[in-house]
């Protein structure tokens, strides 16, 4: 494994279980929360504690191919296994224009052996680091490079080069973000196990889904009138999706909310076509949108059942697909 692997290798492990953040609603780790950049647009969390003991939790473990001979070698090696030895994960990045603009860092709490990982890093290439009492462990291989380090407190912390020092630097300062953002993040975090805050505008979404759908958004507009937007995950007996947002005015909130029954009608005419339409249609029949003033609201739920059988054949169709 060389250098760029190790890295990208790690890198994926720690959120290899990101679909898997299933614990008993408690907001996000402040110590992790604490060590997201300022500049931070977009931050998203998964709580990892109760995910082995949750029904869809086994479903998405039994799925990770635990047979994968680099995965076991990359285990072995390090002794580290995301999962059994995440606890929590938090994502952020700063949503720039384009990757070179963009910075974004993963900060994960969990069980690490930093000697053994260290060694494998400096074995596979690696350049080591000691900075400001840390040793960073920084890969050039592609796009400005990535680099990790381990801080006290069980804390890994994952991202490009100079978010990474930003962060080793400011470790005992705890960051600043925006405050309506860090209210959003306290708010969508206490009440779903996996969750996203982001105040990021509508237009950056709608270029998003263009490029990638390679297709022109044919309601760009009312996306564009976001201003904010955060959703989650609450694991249960239903598996409960919500989606809010904040746009410009109380117009503006009655034509998102237009687009999201658009999107749901389209879902529905296509049930007997796409399994996976089918699969989810009965959801989309029960699904509630509602507005209040500039605010929307989404909100829709499916059985644990359901929710496999999506997963299962999505993950068939890709399988399927041209490479």
């Amino acid at each position: 494994m060389d250098e760029g692997d190790f890295v990208r290798h790690f890198l994926f492990t720690c959120a290899l279980l990101i679909s898997a953040a299933f614990s008993a609603g408690a907001a996000v780790d402040p110590a992790l929360l604490a060590l997201v950049p300022s500049g931070a647009r977009v931050v998203s969390g998964i709580q990892l504690d109760q995910a082995r003991s949750s029904d869809f939790g086994q479903y998405l473990l039994r799925r990770i191919d635990a047979e994968d001979q680099s995965f076991r070698e990359f285990s072995d090696e390090t002794g580290f296994d995301p999962r059994r030895d995440l606890n929590e994960i938090v994502f952020a990045s700063t949503g720039g224009a384009d990757q070179a603009e963009s910075r974004f860092a993963i900060v994960a709490r969990g069980s690490f052996d930093p000697v053994r990982i260290r060694a494998k890093a400096k074995s596979a290439g690696a350049v080591i680091q000691h900075y400001r009492g840390v040793d960073l462990m920084e890969d050039h291989a592609e796009h400005g490079g990535t680099a990790f380090a381990f801080l006290d407190g069980g804390i890994a912390v994952m991202g490009d080069p100079t978010t990474l020092r930003q962060i080793i630097a400011n470790r005992n300062s705890p960051t600043s973000l925006d405050p309506t953002l860090q209210d959003e993040i306290q708010r969508v975090s206490a009440d779903n196990e996996a969750w996203f805050a982001t105040s990021m505008p509508g237009s950056f979404l709608a270029s998003h889904l263009e490029h990638e759908t390679k297709q022109p958004m044919q309601h760009a507009q009312a996306l564009q009138s976001i201003l904010m937007s955060s959703g989650g995950i609450h694991f249960g007996d239903l598996v409960a999706f919500s989606f809010d947002a904040k746009t410009r005015s109380p117009q503006d909130a009655v034509s998102l909310a237009d687009v999201f029954r658009f999107g749901g009608s389209m879902i529905q005419m296509q049930r007997q076509n796409d399994p996976r339409a089918g699969i989810i249609a009965a959801a989309i029949d029960k699904m509630t949108i509602t507005t209040n003033g500039a605010e929307v609201h989404a909100a829709l739920s499916l059985t644990e059942k359901n929710l496999e059988e999506f997963v299962g054949v999505r993950a068939r169709t890709a399988d399927q697909r041209p490479r």
